[in-house]
């Protein structure tokens, strides 16, 4: 099976681009001519798919917009991942962070249920809370280094945690394979 990493070079070089296209069910985003509700979300999300198409690398739902939704949310989710072209990387938003058994089940509903390739970790409680999503060799997961929110000051800047972080996630790759990445915020250009 061909790894996410190259899956994500390959969607790269295909579109030109390095972009990926946020999909984020939420009225403030939508026109007026799409409604705020579970079918407009849909109307709306797959308009942007069509659009993006081909012009993009990679598609990021924002699961916690989803998960607000409900039990409709999940069912759109799952929807929405069905619309990406599979030349065309899914990322999951997720930012989960937790202890091993929990990190387990929040990686195999990421990778397993949802079919995302890739996601977003936050690494905070250590290697245990992000291992069991760099178990999935043929995935890629982003771990949260340096993000793009003004409060990333108070705990990711201080002592330049994010540097350790990034040091870390280097060592996890290990010498044969990429599994993971760096989340960096554009905010933080520097």
């Amino acid at each position: 099976m061909t790894s996410a990493f190259d899956r994500l070079r390959a969607a790269q070089r295909a579109s030109g681009s390095l972009v990926s296209v946020g999909l984020e069910p939420a009225a403030k985003y939508m026109p007026p001519c799409f409604e705020a509700t579970i079918a407009g979300y849909r109307a709306f999300l797959e308009s942007i798919v069509e659009a993006a198409e081909g012009s993009c690398a990679a598609f990021k739902l924002n699961v916690a917009f989803f998960e607000s939704l409900g039990t409709e949310g999940f069912e759109l989710m799952h929807e929405v991942r069905e619309m990406v072209p599979p030349t065309t990387l899914l990322i999951a938003d997720a930012k989960r962070g937790d202890i091993l058994t929990t990190a387990e089940h929040y990686a195999r509903a990421i990778y397993e249920e949802l079919g995302a390739d890739s996601t977003t970790v936050n690494p905070l409680m250590g290697h245990d809370a992000v291992e069991p999503f760099l178990a999935y060799r043929d995935s890629l997961t982003f771990v949260l280094a340096l993000t793009s929110n003004p409060s990333a000051k108070d705990f990711l800047l201080e002592h330049d945690l994010y540097l350790r972080i990034a040091e870390q996630v280097a060592a996890w790759n290990g010498r044969d394979a990429v599994h993971s990445g760096l989340v960096v915020g554009a905010t933080r250009p520097e």
